[in-house]
């Protein structure tokens, strides 16, 4: 018997954490400047972008060069909220959804609905792109039993707004996602068991401020009876 899966999720997340890296350039003066390096010209000078101003260093003015994560906004007003960088992410909201079983007497229809998580983990290499692994996950309640649905697998999220492409600044956007990977529907008491398999979800959204945003998903699983 093969059970067919369908939900629609309005989720409402927030990314708890998101990190970013600042170059940083110790002096032999003892000045430390902070920013982004935009041009380095081995053994004669580096260019540093910090704010509104960009400076250039002779090799020999300077001690080091690291890399350090932002904790503080030093570099222009907006960088702490620069998309790019670790994230984690947890949502929650409600579903609605279908799964098609195919019994003895044919296949039927049972709907359901429930309340919806969704926990991501991962990075957004840019403004505009997100990479993570997530769990989204659906408690419900069907004929006295307590069951769930689960779709763990790798997502990816892009944000169509224009402006972001070659910006270093965050900016409100739509985006939509894309997550594949493995499909569970199981009772709460017994764990996986007995239906597994593949599935996906497609998403649309919207980020409104840097770590809340609301979305809507179609995730579909088709699922197998564990051997």
């Amino acid at each position: 018997m093969n059970r067919y899966i369908y939900y629609f999720v309005f989720v409402i997340s927030a990314l708890i954490f998101s990190q970013e890296y600042q170059d940083v350039i110790y002096l032999k003066d003892g000045s430390i400047i902070k920013g982004m390096i935009v041009e380095n010209k081995p053994g004669e000078y580096i260019k540093i972008k910090s704010g509104e101003n960009i400076f250039v260093f002779k090799i020999e003015e300077i001690e080091t060069m690291k890399k350090e994560v932002s904790k503080f906004n030093s570099i222009t007003k907006n960088s702490k909220n620069i998309r790019h960088g670790f994230l984690i992410g947890l949502g929650a909201g409600f579903n609605n959804g279908t799964y098609t079983l195919d019994s003895y007497y044919g296949d039927y229809d049972v709907e359901y609905s429930g309340f919806e998580t969704d926990f991501k983990i991962g990075y957004a290499p840019s403004n505009n792109i997100e990479i993570y692994y997530t769990n989204k996950r659906s408690w419900f309640e069907e004929n006295g039993e307590d069951l769930f649905t689960q779709l763990t697998g790798i997502g990816v999220s892009y944000f169509t707004n224009k402006k972001l492409r070659n910006n270093n600044k965050w900016l409100s956007s739509p985006f939509v996602s894309f997550t594949y990977g493995r499909g569970y529907l199981g009772n709460q008491d017994t764990g996986f068991d007995p239906y597994d398999g593949n599935g996906f979800s497609l998403g649309l959204g919207y980020e409104f401020s840097p770590h809340s945003r609301i979305e809507i998903n179609y995730i579909r699983t088709k699922v197998n009876p564990s051997s």
